[in-house]
């Protein structure tokens, strides 16, 4: 047992310092648990109620255990400390899992702060007023003194050499002192200040002004959804069966259902074959592929669409996507990655490479010309000549919808490897550059630049061992989560996409796609 202070409002107490932080741990006589962490830039406070600890560390023990459990880990350095724009994040590792609490920024810590950084700038502003008036008043001595000469002339003519060397000699010198005490005004420092103050006001202001999704309509056609695709004209191509699309306008409506029967889907070949992806080519083509090793192209025009290609890898076939000048890139679960050149004179011709193993999901980057590959492991391609540039086995992708780019140099990748995290890589350092730890697991993730934020689709068992769905916010700039929309679906959260009136759609092996308003 650690040594405890009582007070009038606490039972137990304790000071620990870990890294750069000071942590106070009290026990509140309502059986709480205060968290106090804090340095010499900022301080986290949070108070945690006995059942959601039990909860967290999965015993049931009493508050004194679970305080004592704390102090063990920081005692044994088997913590981590993340900090957020609003928020720090305690990560406790036991028996090879990860346990996370919240801690928020102080908000009368942080007014301490700014009042007395406050109280700083406007002796600062006292100085200063106080140099610039002494700067006039030797400048109207100046004026004062070369008006007195004007006038007289003839008597300053009389007047020896040296006394005017002596003249200039402590006009000199007043200056120096005027420059003396500005250079001791640290203007960079100064210019910081009132950023780090500016800061601070931000994230006061920034923390009660969250942003909200609101659910404006669900649509079902009866059909699990795995996939769907633009059109470059807006409209959208949702998969249905072997033969069967459906065709939906800008605003979701059913505007053409298009049928089309090869001869091996009507001889039943795709009774109980399932599809896992499509993708669109501008205005006319679109790409199906099929758990049987299949891969078809079709042709669309105004009113059905044509059979044109059927290609063959012979296992799963994950994902397809098309380059911008019309060829297709796809990748299956026996690691082929495979580019049809289907643009050389309708003589298809292809180029395989090999990942280390299974591949869920691909993602070209055309104008840094580089191909990432991701599934048992992560691998960055050099687009032009298919050279491994570089490669992370210590992950595991297991949905075609769970790679993502972030931004010109971000991308992210779902992981389900031994625990669940987010990852990020930079893509000119061609390096892991942050692993966001989380406590659901992770399917789809769509990055929305124009809105700043990007949306991980994740499943999370509760209480009971009730499995909700659902869809969690989080800011691209610092990748803080900022809101989770709980229950979002009825399953797996397969994608998302953006509509052309700004609203946003999330889709589900549930039947339904449902429309979002970010607010």
């Amino acid at each position: 047992m650690y040594d405890i202070n009582n007070d009038h409002d606490s039972l137990i107490s304790i000071r620990k310092n870990f890294n750069e932080y000071e942590i106070e741990l009290t026990i509140k006589e309502d059986s709480c648990l205060n968290i106090l962490i804090k340095n010499d830039l900022c301080c986290y406070e949070n108070n945690f109620n006995e059942n959601y600890l039990q909860q967290k560390f999965k015993l049931n023990e009493s508050i004194n255990n679970i305080y004592n459990k704390i102090c063990y880990f920081i005692d044994k350095k088997e913590i981590q400390i993340e900090i957020f724009k609003t928020y720090l994040k305690l990560i406790f590792k036991n028996n090879n899992s990860y346990i996370t609490l919240n801690i928020e920024i102080s908000s009368k810590y942080l007014l301490e702060q700014i009042n007395e950084i406050n109280d700083k700038m406007k002796k600062k502003d006292i100085l200063i007023l106080v140099i610039i008036i002494l700067f006039l008043l030797i400048l109207f001595n100046i004026i004062l003194f070369s008006s007195f000469i004007i006038n007289n002339k003839n008597k300053i003519n009389t007047i020896e050499e040296y006394n005017i060397k002596n003249i200039n000699t402590r006009i000199e010198t007043e200056k120096n002192k005027i420059n003396d005490i500005i250079e001791k005004i640290n203007l960079n420092d100064f210019n910081e200040k009132i950023d780090s103050i500016l800061k601070k006001y931000d994230l006061l202001s920034y923390k009660f002004s969250k942003k909200n999704f609101t659910e404006l309509k669900k649509i079902t056609n009866g059909t699990e959804i795995y996939s769907l695709s633009h059109f470059s004209s807006g409209n959208i191509i949702k998969y249905l069966y072997c033969y069967s699309f459906q065709l939906l306008d800008k605003n979701l409506n059913n505007y053409q259902q298009l049928n089309y029967s090869p001869d091996d889907c009507m001889n039943g070949m795709y009774n109980n074959i399932s599809f896992n992806y499509i993708d669109t080519y501008k205005n006319s083509l679109f790409a199906t592929c099929y758990n049987d090793g299949r891969i078809i192209i079709w042709k669309f025009n105004s009113n059905n669409y044509t059979y044109l290609n059927n290609e063959f890898d012979y296992d799963p076939v994950m994902k397809v996507i098309f380059t911008s000048n019309g060829d297709l890139i796809s990748c299956s679960s026996n690691g082929n990655i495979i580019i049809w050149y289907l643009n050389n004179n309708n003589n298809t011709k292809n180029f395989i490479l090999y990942h280390n193993n299974v591949v869920n999901s691909i993602l070209l980057i055309e104008d840094k010309n580089i191909l990432i590959s991701s599934g048992n492991g992560i691998i960055f391609w050099n687009f032009k000549n298919k050279q491994i540039l570089m490669s992370d086995e210590n992950i595991y992708n297991e949905w075609n919808n769970g790679l993502e780019k972030l931004d010109d140099d971000r991308i992210i990748v779902c992981n389900n490897y031994n625990y669940n995290s987010l990852i990020i890589y930079s893509i000119s350092k061609l390096e892991k550059i942050k692993e966001i730890y989380i406590d659901y697991n992770c399917y789809s993730i769509k990055s929305f630049p124009n809105k700043g934020i990007f949306l991980v689709g994740g499943n999370k068992n509760e209480e009971y061992n009730i499995i909700h769905y659902n869809i969690y916010v989080y800011l691209i700039g610092d990748y803080e989560l900022l809101n989770t929309i709980e229950k979002a679906h009825n399953n797996k959260i397969t994608g998302f996409d953006e509509l052309y009136n700004n609203n946003i759609i999330s889709y589900s092996l549930d039947k339904y796609i449902n429309v979002w308003s970010f607010e």
